[in-house]
């Protein structure tokens, strides 16, 4: 049991949350109610409908070099607006980010890697 925070009914589960406006609060409470569910009933099933139509279309491996070039365009800008940026100091604040992010340590390691060579 934690010490700080909210035991969670799945421990195997993550939560992801969303600020939404009052007005879309409104018609996600009013839908959920009519239709006897509960939202993260809802938000379970839209983000596992979202995930099959994009799984076919872009795969880890994919997301995972997507999200490389965009770490790599990042430390150019870094670089250009202060030379003196230090890369281990990147790497170092990049891994903490990602793994904070909740990626798995092993994608982590593998940008991370692939950022040394």
């Amino acid at each position: 049991m934690p010490i700080l925070g909210v035991k969670s009914k799945r421990d195997d589960y993550k939560l992801v949350g969303v600020q939404v406006t009052p007005r879309v609060h409104n018609y996600l409470t009013l839908y959920t109610l009519a239709k006897g569910i509960t939202k993260a009933e809802l938000f379970l099933m839209l983000i596992e409908q979202w995930m099959e139509q994009t799984d076919s279309s872009m795969s880890e491996k994919e997301l995972t070099k997507e999200l490389f070039e965009r770490i790599n365009k990042e430390w150019k800008e870094l670089k250009l607006k202060k030379p003196r940026s230090n890369f281990d100091e990147f790497k170092t604040r990049l891994k903490s980010e990602l793994l904070k992010k909740g990626l798995e340590e092993r994608q982590v390691t593998e940008i991370i890697i692939k950022l040394i060579k």
